[in-house]
């Protein structure tokens, strides 16, 4: 394994990427949490994202310091209650489907979490979150399928996508997913609209590393030369017939 400030270094490179790659890891026993700076206030996981993708910052959190209900079920930290299922309906047409889509969240115990840039991190990450566009999220995929073969499937639900469908999925199954932001990533952690997340497990670096410098070397690079045409046209002549 590449140390973690030249893995950043060369993933921040391929993709071109204008936030930094984030390590995160759960946290299972208080003490690894000594040295980490706790956010002060309550906060969302998403948010902790951007903290650490934009900022440069590491920090941590236990429940104390989480604010979302549905990060804390997923988490380990909460039991599903009614009132959490009332809150759902908003991605429900009943509240059967509602508890239904709560249940089906993936979940852990966790006692808190630890997240900063990887090149900044002092711990051992559990998973790796790169905010990417479209092309650069297709390039994860192509580092992925260039060494395993494999197709990758995607999950993904309405809401706590940036916490229960990146970091407990792919903590889970040891699986990569590329997650869309949530209307809580967007209200509160500040996603923007051509944001997506792709998730994927730290054991996986150097595969995953091996797979984008590989294909780029092929030629598949970020960002990618397309096909201008020469001579160029005036926009209007794509509506005319070509003159014999």
């Amino acid at each position: 394994m590449a140390n973690y400030r030249e893995l950043e270094q060369n993933i921040t490179e391929l993709l071109r990427l204008e936030q930094y790659p984030v390590a995160w890891k759960f946290v299972k026993d208080e003490n690894e949490l000594k040295g980490v700076a706790l956010v002060k206030k309550k906060i969302y996981s998403c948010q902790m994202l951007k903290i650490a993708s934009t900022g440069g910052y590491v920090v941590g959190a236990t429940e104390e310091e989480l604010a979302c209900i549905f990060e804390k079920i997923s988490f380990g930290m909460a039991e599903i209650e009614e009132k959490n299922i009332i809150s759902q309906m908003r991605y429900a047409k009943n509240e059967e489907i509602a508890k239904k889509e709560i249940e089906l969240k993936p979940k852990l115990k966790s006692k808190g979490i630890i997240v900063g840039p990887l090149s900044k991190v002092r711990f051992t990450p559990d998973l790796i979150a790169l905010f990417v566009n479209a092309w650069q999220a297709m390039r994860c995929v192509h580092a992925y399928v260039h060494e395993t073969g494999e197709n990758i499937n995607f999950v993904i639900g309405p809401n706590a996508t940036p916490c229960a469908y990146g970091p407990v999925y792919v903590y889970n199954n040891g699986k990569p997913n590329l997650v869309l932001p949530c209307s809580g990533a967007r209200i509160y952690g500040k996603f923007q609209t051509d944001e997506l997340t792709f998730f994927m497990p730290f054991r996986d670096a150097d595969t995953f590393l091996n797979g984008l410098k590989a294909t780029d070397a092929k030629g598949l690079k970020v960002p990618l030369l397309v096909d201008l045409g020469y001579p160029p046209k005036e926009p209007k002549n794509v509506f005319e017939k070509e003159e014999k």
